[in-house]
């Protein structure tokens, strides 16, 4: 992913990893989430016991202690992340949360299986993506008024990643943002000016 991100970004994404920090990677169709997905696994300790859940095989990860698990008309995303859990991942990383295994996926992150990475299409960062992970979260019809899983789903999150294809066909970290009780604290931006450059504009909170 040349020019994709920078080296500071890249050291930044290193320690929310080693942190064990709860990630998800959003952007539209072809915008580098899955490539961005399998770059921050790299980072993984090879000690850990990761459970990947995908439709479609993509990510082909190098860590010994790797279970990969592919949806199938038997067994859907959904029904994948939930035998995860008896499988005693260190982590879980879901290669596209499309649907209702979304509640699944922010009780696990909220429950023990923190350091869990997950990719969704959104056509932008930020709220727009907590919003569109509530909506998915609220097929599941468990009653629970939407402003509130919007209130866990921030609470749950610690990084959104936005990623984005741009004009001259690069595909970019456009922002790093940390989901808050009120709104998002941007962390990373990219901004164009002459050549483009990666700009650290905040800090994380722990």
């Amino acid at each position: 992913m040349k020019g994709s991100l920078s080296t500071e970004l890249w050291e930044d994404f290193t320690t929310f990893i080693t942190e064990r920090r709860n990630i998800l990677v959003a952007g539209g169709a072809g915008s580098g989430k899955t490539s961005l997905l399998r770059l921050l696994t790299s980072l993984i300790g090879e000690e850990e016991r990761l459970i990947t859940i995908e439709d479609v095989r993509e990510l082909t990860l190098h860590h010994a202690n790797t279970v990969s698990l592919e949806a199938h008309r038997n067994y859907s995303i959904h029904d994948l992340v939930i035998n995860a859990l008896r499988m005693r991942p260190d982590r879980i990383i879901v290669g596209e949360v499309r649907g209702e295994e979304a509640m699944e996926l922010i009780e696990t992150m909220s429950t023990g299986h923190p350091g869990s990475l997950c990719t969704v299409h959104s056509q932008s960062g930020g709220d727009a993506t907590i919003f569109r992970l509530a909506r998915m979260c609220s097929r599941r019809q468990l009653g629970i008024p939407f402003d509130q899983l919007v209130q866990q789903i921030r609470e749950t999150l610690d990084l959104i990643i936005y990623v984005r294809r741009y004009p001259d066909g690069v595909r970019r970290v456009e922002s790093v943002q940390q989901p808050q009780p009120n709104g998002m604290n941007m962390i990373w931006q990219y901004q164009m000016r002459q050549k483009g450059e990666f700009v650290k504009v905040g800090h994380f909170h722990a």
